[in-house]
């Protein structure tokens, strides 16, 4: 037996629910990492302020 069965057969879990937990802990970090990305794509339109010098750098080239 590998460890993840004998840890299913431990918590009396049947296959179908470990795959059920694991589908949604991979939406859940799926979400999360999504959020997190799109939060991070958006930071220069809510604070304009915070880029300028670096804008006015690249302008310079």
């Amino acid at each position: 037996m590998t460890p993840a069965t004998k840890l299913r057969a431990w918590m009396g879990a049947s296959d179908g629910m470990f795959m059920m937990e694991c589908v949604v802990l991979w939406a859940l970090m799926a979400a999360h990492i999504t959020i997190f990305l799109w939060h991070t794509t958006r930071v220069k339109s809510v604070k304009p302020g915070v880029y300028s010098s670096l804008e006015r750098g690249q302008a310079g080239l």
